[in-house]
């Protein structure tokens, strides 16, 4: 390990892995007869394990100067034990001060031939993310720079079909959807960002829609990947799409035409699910080559949602899939949720596509008001007195939590309804019910702790039970919420569905829940891995437009 001031170390705010990867540096570097103990050597070993802290803080690269050549170690190195902080900022300083003569030494050539290290326009990176954020940069920009002009026919159809789908009796509150649309025609890439309650999946589903139908008819239908990156999302975009081509079927009756598009939109999946079914597909073939050329996927146009919530490795593995002259779309809100892992990519595209056609921002909100919309303006415009007044009614009693939770605009009122239906349910009856499960929502920041979502899923359940409304004592109570945390291709159950467990007397226990419009069941013995589904994490509640939350 370096012998050096600038060892890093556990009691310094690192974390094993950052330590690891600094000795690592410093064997190699030895191996090729350089002194680890001279202080430029020993820079770049603690440069390692910074870049490395950095990545599991989130970012991808760590600036390491400015303008004026002063060293600028980024924000939100996180140490990874509360007290550290001084500690690790102090060595940040001792490291800070060797930068300028270490960047211009001889032995930054040593280092990148390492292959751990990459130092780029006055970045230090990881090289495995340097090497993803190149690949992204150059695949998005190819398909930005795309262009396709609207023959005279395509321009009428798409006009004709944009007036009819967004027919409204105030045209601006629907002008930014069509121009998206229209925008969107024209390019491989297409961004559409915007707020809650902003219209894009409505808008997304109608610019699938419009690809479908300018098609050329030799070419038969686009095939249409949708993925999330979480299956609550995954579920919402299904239920959202499913609607949309209700509407379209009902805008042009009397033509097929909208049921053979439908077939050619897969179901969505979390992206991770695609990415696996892609590699499944390729193996299947016998043609799944080493990256960076990976088979391409059979798709004509992917469309992910919630894109706020990619990170830039997952991005760059679904680029390295899809075919060059697929249209790729990028659904999201880059103010909310970003990804848990390196890159906040979607904020970072839609930088770069700053007035490009490639971008549209919706602005115009339709449902997205009260205090939670109070708070996400307060924290945008960085506004303390606003965000003080909200904060001050906030749940600070957990009992108070939970009598919101459990009352009749929570889930004692949902589960309530449910119950006063004869068991068996009718199917109109249980469709109504499972509709309810997704008006109202328990939210936490975390899955452990008093406050975390294991716990509160534990007191709500009690809390039902104490009301008479689940009978704990059965191992299956009739009207558990459970939601399902893994992929079944067998059930068709999706991680992130929510349903209900349904028992009458006499039968077997069953799960019920809505697949997009459609009411399916599956008995409990056959249930992938679930947890209950009262509370959940504010990442896997993205994309959900529940009408009530608790938080």
């Amino acid at each position: 390990m370096i012998q050096s001031p600038m060892a890093p170390s556990i009691d310094q705010g690192f974390a094993h892995l950052d330590v690891e990867l600094a000795g690592l540096l410093a064997r190699h570097l030895a191996a090729q007869g350089l002194d680890t103990t001279a202080p430029n050597t020993a820079w770049w070993c603690a440069a390692a394990a910074i870049v490395s802290r950095a990545q599991a803080s989130g970012h991808v690269g760590l600036i390491c100067a400015d303008d004026d050549g002063a060293v600028q170690a980024l924000a939100l190195l996180t140490p990874t034990q509360p007290g550290l902080a001084a500690a690790l900022q102090a060595f940040m300083t001792r490291w800070s001060a060797g930068t300028p003569a270490a960047l211009a030494d001889p032995v930054k050539a040593a280092v990148q031939a390492s292959g751990l290290l990459v130092h780029d326009q006055q970045r230090l990176y990881l090289r495995r993310l340097w090497a993803a954020e190149v690949r992204v940069a150059q695949s998005l920009a190819a398909r930005a720079q795309g262009f396709r002009s609207l023959t005279d026919s395509e321009g009428q159809r798409a006009d004709a079909l944009l007036q009819l789908w967004f027919a409204s009796p105030d045209a601006a509150s629907t002008g930014d959807q069509q121009q998206a649309c229209r925008r969107a025609l024209h390019t491989p890439l297409t961004v559409l960002t915007g707020g809650p309650g902003t219209g894009k999946t409505y808008t997304a589903a109608r610019l699938i829609a419009l690809i479908q139908a300018l098609r050329p008819a030799e070419q038969g239908c686009a095939r249409v990947a949708l993925a999330a990156p979480t299956g609550k999302a995954a579920a919402r975009l299904r239920g959202s799409m499913e609607q949309a081509w209700q509407v379209l079927r009902e805008s042009e009756p009397g033509t097929d035409f909208w049921d053979a598009a439908w077939r050619a939109v897969q179901a969505p999946r979390t992206v991770h699910a695609l990415l696996a079914h892609w590699r499944r597909d390729a193996r299947a073939q016998g043609v799944l080559k080493a990256l960076p050329e990976p088979a391409a996927a059979p798709v004509d146009v992917l469309l992910i949602d919630e894109a706020s919530m990619l990170d830039l490795e997952l991005l760059d593995e679904l680029l390295r899939y899809l075919p060059a002259q697929a249209h790729l779309v990028l659904i999201g809100d880059q103010d909310q949720l970003a990804s848990v892992e390196a890159g906040s990519v979607l904020a970072d595209i839609c930088s770069a596509l700053h007035a490009h056609p490639a971008h549209s921002a919706l602005t115009r909100s339709r449902r997205f008001e009260g205090r939670i919309g109070a708070w996400a303006r307060g924290i945008q415009a960085q506004d303390p007195a606003t965000l003080s007044e909200i904060a001050a009614q906030a749940f600070t009693d957990r009992a108070e939590l939970l009598d919101a939770a459990l009352g009749p605009h929570g889930w004692g009122g949902i589960l309530s309804a449910g119950a006063q239906q004869p068991v068996p349910l009718s199917e109109a009856d249980l469709r109504g019910w499972l509709e309810s499960l997704d008006r109202f929502r328990v939210l936490a920041a975390v899955r452990h702790g008093s406050w975390g979502v294991e716990a509160l899923n534990r007191d709500i359940e009690r809390g039902l039970a104490q009301r008479g409304l689940l009978n704990l004592d059965q191992p299956w109570p009739h009207g558990r919420v459970l939601m399902v945390t893994r992929n079944d291709e067998d059930t068709g159950l999706r991680n992130g569905d929510v349903g209900i467990v349904l028992q009458a007397a006499g039968s077997q226990a069953q799960f019920a829940w809505l697949a997009g419009q459609e009411l399916r069941r599956v008995s409990v013995s056959r249930l992938p891995p679930t947890e209950a589904g009262y509370a959940i994490t504010v990442h896997k509640s993205q994309g959900s437009e529940f009408d009530r939350v608790v938080s």
